[in-house]
């Protein structure tokens, strides 16, 4: 796990508390995760069900909410996702925080069944490592490239994949694949770079970040706010590992009539 996933959580709390309004409803957890957002969205209405395998993280998910007196109303989903046949049009909103489960046999049909069980003007937070295209991201670099012999770029390019796959951690994938997969099914609305640190300190050798952190408590907050101001740059945020995707389910009835 990364040594920022408290302050990553923390801000995508904070982003997607605006996105959920009180109108009744369901909200679905694939994975028992964030379990603060859980209450914001149960004490304003909506139901809250939990796709999740491990009674052990369970467990520590309804600790919030046994404190704010909810527990008892969380509907508890022992199988895997992918086994788990709900009704169409089940929910105003999906949270995947542990991203895409490795679990299906492809990717695109994640998407296709949180389509069938979002509602029509439903909304999905995918929260996932990404692998960014540097020569995307830093718009200068990308018009350096294009000025080299075709050879050359073919060298650079290659480089450049190693260089990104080595302070990218496991399970990382483009942002341009997922969007890609994930706009089969569904309209993507934003992405929001969470951190462009976590998960690249477990990368450090000898677990540097963790010895330093076990000889300076106060070092974590120091990188969280490190990381703040390196989102706040646009590389910054371009280059970010950790990257929430808001995809949603147009209304496409509701479409035509204002065509209309």
């Amino acid at each position: 796990m990364g040594r920022l996933d408290q302050f990553v959580a923390q801000r995508a709390f904070e982003r997607l508390e605006p996105k959920l309004d009180n109108r009744r409803g369901a909200m679905l957890f694939i994975g028992a995760e964030l379990p603060e957002l859980a209450v914001h969205v149960m004490q304003r209405g909506l139901f809250v069900t939990v796709v999740e395998s491990d009674g052990e993280r369970m467990k520590r998910f309804l600790e919030p909410l046994a404190e704010a007196r909810l527990d008892r109303q969380v509907t508890w989903e022992r199988r895997p996702y992918e086994m788990v046949e709900f009704q169409s049009s089940s929910f105003s909103y999906a949270l995947a925080w542990r991203g895409i489960p490795d679990s299906f046999p492809a990717p695109a049909l994640f998407f296709k069944k949180i389509k069938r069980e979002l509602k029509a003007g439903g909304t999905f937070f995918l929260h996932h490592r990404v692998k960014p295209d540097p020569t995307t991201a830093i718009p200068l670099l990308g018009r350096m490239l294009a000025r080299l012999p075709e050879a050359a770029q073919v060298q650079v390019r290659a480089g450049q994949r190693r260089l990104v796959d080595r302070f990218c951690p496991a399970g990382a994938l483009p942002a341009a694949e997922l969007l890609a997969l994930g706009e089969q099914y569904l309209n993507h609305e934003e992405t929001v770079g969470l951190s462009f640190l976590n998960d690249r300190l477990e990368l450090l050798p000898f677990d540097l970040a963790g010895r330093l952190a076990a000889l300076l408590p106060a070092l974590v907050p120091l990188l969280a706010r490190a990381d703040n101001s390196l989102l706040a740059t646009g590389p910054g945020a371009a280059l970010a590992v950790d990257s929430l995707f808001v995809f949603a389910r147009t209304k496409e009835l509701g479409r035509v009539f204002m065509m209309k």
